[in-house]
């Protein structure tokens, strides 16, 4: 059986919200958008992409695939 869990939900319950990795950081409003804070490079945003992926597996076992939407 499979049962919706909103990401979001259990990327904030992982405690990412306003996190950052470099100059890449969780937006404090919403915590399924990343932000450049201060001259993030690409490799920041991939890395901490990956940090929530890894994080949000490891603490519920839920795999989360990121959903891309450049905004410039």
């Amino acid at each position: 059986s499979h049962v919706k869990v909103p990401a979001a939900w259990l990327i904030d319950r992982c405690g990412w919200r306003g996190k950052s990795v470099g100059g890449a950081a969780v937006y404090e409003k919403q915590c399924l958008v990343l932000v450049n804070k201060n001259g993030a490079s690409a490799r920041d945003i991939l890395s901490l992409s990956s940090h929530i992926v890894e994080s949000v597996k490891k603490t519920f076992g839920v795999d989360i695939h990121p959903e891309v939407n450049f905004i410039d």
